[in-house]
């Protein structure tokens, strides 16, 4: 292939009619049905913009491995980002984003990540202290509310070695929830996208105090966290010393702030809604639970792991990876052209739209045997690399995927290690959500503790 061409073997897209409503109404049910309809790719033209959706691995795999040289950041993602943290490095295409996304994954390496897992347990034990206290002593009954507050206090106590007061926890979350809910506006009602995010629409204004709160609630934390005169570690820490030494942009005043409410913002929801479905799994496949519990009794008894030093059960890894799979929480990438180029054997311009479908690569036969089936030891084998991406590849791969997914798996260790999951069959599976995709049918799971 050429510079600028993006057609690996020679694979060309297929001209469709698609109705603009489709698209706006789920962009992510649509691109996987069009490239689907389509054999793979699909092209057709929204508001004099040519799209291009994709459920082929190969090609989707050199999209995301371009470093901005034809594909950038999604309007949506951009406003998305801006109405949450507003303007800086963050919200930025470009070096000074690629440097400070260096430092990100350094910081947060799996090396890295493990030598706070500590914090990890006591923001975990926190949570479930809390919640225990409000339920019988024999059960523990967990929804979506509780896993963002055990992420919430599990992040706060990683990023900054702090803990939250149980006020303090309920005032981030909910501020937090909120704001998640009205980030979901801009593609809900794309016109909110060619607004700026400082123009007075309901939206921008909520979005701006729901931030307002965080910051109330973070700034005290954040400043004591990255003091001089603080000696203990944290992420944050590690985050702001490694942009300093490496010479790169130093973190100063707002963008603390942003890095960490964008982190906030991404970590908390992704983890917990990817252990919502977790749980979803578990509960329709109780056998899978079972052997989790046994597995994790046998290597640890009632003991945190020692993740220095200790393996995880192979069936935790494989149980998280099939649950990605299956229901990614992020099932759309969207991609926006930069610069000319030819994407399956299409002219695309600056500002073209390229939508990749995770959900439709995740679930193809061309990459997965039975891939409709939760089968968590096909992760037991070699797999196709470019036919999964929960965390994206490329430059804009998830920094914190090694931190989600060590929280994640804490707390199914601790809640496999003392409780039996009860049942619930005959669950909905759906999911709705184009940024992050939620369970459409939340659901209350039962823990009753074991004698």
């Amino acid at each position: 292939m050429t510079t600028g061409e993006f057609s690996p073997n020679n694979i060309s897209a297929k001209p469709i009619n698609v109705e603009a409503s489709r698209i706006l109404k789920d962009a992510s049910v649509a691109s996987y049905e069009t490239a689907k309809q389509a054999g793979g790719v699909s092209t057709f033209e929204i508001f004099n913009k040519k799209v291009i959706t994709i459920t082929n691995a190969d090609l989707a795999s050199l999209i995301q491995y371009d470093n901005e040289e034809y594909f950038g950041r999604s309007e949506a993602q951009k406003h998305i980002l801006q109405g949450v943290v507003g303007k800086s490095i963050l919200t930025q295409d470009g070096a000074a984003w690629k440097s400070l996304k260096g430092s990100c994954n350094n910081s947060l390496s799996r090396n890295n990540i493990e030598k706070y897992h500590q914090g990890t347990q006591l923001g975990l034990d926190s949570a479930l202290k809390i919640q225990e206290k409000q339920e019988e002593e024999a059960s523990l009954i967990l929804k979506r509310y509780n896993f963002e507050s055990i992420f919430v206090q599990t992040t706060t106590k990683v990023f900054l070695n702090a803990d939250l007061t149980a006020a303090e926890s309920a005032k981030l979350h909910n501020a937090y929830v909120e704001l998640a809910a009205l980030s979901a506006n801009y593609i809900k009602y794309p016109v909110l996208m060619l607004m700026p995010s400082w123009m007075p629409h309901p939206t921008n204004i909520r979005m701006r105090l729901k931030s307002n709160t965080i910051d109330h609630v973070l700034k005290p934390i954040i400043k004591k966290a990255i003091s001089k005169d603080t000696k203990t570690a944290s992420l944050l820490r590690d985050m702001d010393e490694e942009v300093i030494r490496e010479k790169r942009c130093p973190l100063k005043g707002k963008e603390h702030f942003s890095l960490l409410k964008s982190l906030y913002i991404a970590g908390i929801k992704t983890s917990a809604v990817t252990l919502e479905w977790i749980m979803m799994y578990l509960s329709e496949y109780p056998e899978y639970w079972s052997q989790l519990s046994t597995e994790c009794l046998e290597l640890y008894g009632t003991d945190y792991p020692d993740v220095e030093n200790q393996a995880d059960p192979e069936c935790l890894g494989n149980i998280i990876n099939e649950t990605m799979r299956l229901s990614p929480t992020a099932p759309l990438i969207a991609r926006k052209v930069i610069n000319d180029c030819t994407v399956a054997g299409v002219k695309m311009k600056k500002k073209d739209i390229i939508l990749i479908s995770v959900y439709g690569i995740h679930r193809s036969p061309e990459y997965w045997e039975n891939p409709e089936d939760f089968i968590p030891s096909r992760f037991s084998k070699p797999h196709n690399p470019k036919a999964y991406l929960p965390f994206q590849l490329g430059p804009h791969t998830c920094p914190g995927q090694h931190l989600a997914r060590r929280m994640i798996a804490t707390v199914l260790i601790r809640l496999a290690q003392f409780y039996d999951l009860e049942p619930i069959q005959g669950k909905s599976f759906e999911y709705e959500g184009n940024v992050v995709s939620v369970p459409k049918h939340a659901q209350n799971f039962r823990f009753v503790k074991r004698k």
